[in-house]
């Protein structure tokens, strides 16, 4: 989705972001320090959701060592032997955490996270890639995963791998219905120091993994292969061109603000696939009790219904997105209440 553009003002200095490493037995997780706290409250919230699976409301709310430690210690987080490494360092940070994660089985994982250093927003293949762009990208993607996988399937029917004839099978089926699903996407990318590196899972499942010789499939592009359908911002960002035109999507945002005289923080998602219906909840700061949002995106425009318990709608909020916050106001069902709301990112 590319549709909106932002300007953000008072940009924090890209050697302002800081790691204060936090450990927990064996686990040792990133927590990021700036001057400007906003942007280490940017990027510290994405790196909680993502690698920990939780929602804003689920965890404290000043984002601190004290914080992060009690996550960790948390008896109902299952990873493990967590660990950071940071591969850029400069208008751009890049972070990779990777660790242990365990459900109804144990696999090892790792997350690749970009960052505007400066501002500390989460960066999108949409920030970076034209929509031409990124249909090139990933068409190429496809076709390397295709082309892997039918070398293997020729080194498998050709009795070029260590397999009995029952896993030989196995094998092979498992290959030619990851070549027919193909479901590579552009989602796990991130900027390297001058490249964009990309990473889609593997064909197999956990219980299949032993034979899976492919693994996952990794592809990177030179910051020259995409110059020509770089988006302005990502031209800013790669090769250091000036601009004073960010694309931001507001989709997996984390937006804070007021409704009224009251604090909120804001949460917005892409609905069953439509890039124009919406989802997402918003809480009261004080109180951190989920209320659920759905509706519209179009144009600058967006319009959320908040429903209750019983999925009636209890209220309204309209909002415009301009290019510094997203300002409206908040209605009550019968429309006899409005309160004025101004969120920023």
């Amino acid at each position: 989705l590319f549709r909106s553009v932002f300007v953000w003002a008072n940009y924090a200095s890209a050697s302002s972001v800081k790691i204060q490493p936090v450990k927990v037995g064996e686990s040792t997780f990133p927590l990021i320090v700036s001057s400007d706290h906003h942007v280490a409250d940017r990027i510290n919230l994405v790196l909680i959701q993502r690698v920990f699976l939780l929602e804003p409301h689920e965890f404290s709310q000043s984002l601190n060592h004290k914080a992060i430690f009690n996550i960790l210690k948390k008896p109902t987080i299952n990873q493990f032997d967590l660990d950071y490494r940071v591969t850029r360092h400069d208008q751009v940070f890049t972070i990779s955490i990777s660790g242990e994660g365990c459900g109804a089985y144990c696999e090892m994982f790792s997350y690749n996270f970009s960052f505007d250093a400066k501002t500390g927003r989460k960066l999108t293949i949409e920030d970076i890639l034209t929509p031409n762009g990124q249909n090139k990208v990933l068409q190429i993607i496809k076709t390397n995963k295709q082309n892997e996988i039918a070398n293997q399937l020729k080194l498998l029917k050709s009795g070029g791998a260590s397999f009995e004839k029952e896993q030989l099978d196995e094998a092979i089926s498992l290959y030619e219905e990851c070549q027919i699903n193909d479901y590579s996407s552009l989602d796990d990318f991130s900027i390297g120091n001058d490249a964009l590196l990309f990473a889609n899972g593997r064909c197999s499942n956990h219980a299949m993994r032993a034979l899976d010789d492919l693994d996952s499939f990794h592809d990177q592009f030179s910051f020259s292969t995409v110059k020509p359908d770089l988006t302005s911002y990502g031209k800013y960002l790669l090769l250091g061109e000036k601009t004073n035109q960010i694309p931001q999507s507001i989709l997996g945002r984390v937006f804070k603000g007021k409704i009224g005289n009251a604090g909120i923080t804001l949460y917005i998602e892409e609905y069953m696939s439509d890039e124009n219906k919406v989802g997402g909840y918003y809480f009261y700061d004080r109180y951190r009790t989920p209320i659920q949002l759905k509706g519209v995106w179009k144009n600058n425009q967006l319009e959320l219904e908040e429903l209750n318990d019983q999925q009636d709608v209890s209220a309204l909020l309209h909002f415009t997105i301009s290019q510094n916050d997203i300002s409206g106001y908040w209605e009550s069902a019968d429309g006899q209440k409005k309160l004025k709301s101004v969120l920023n990112p």
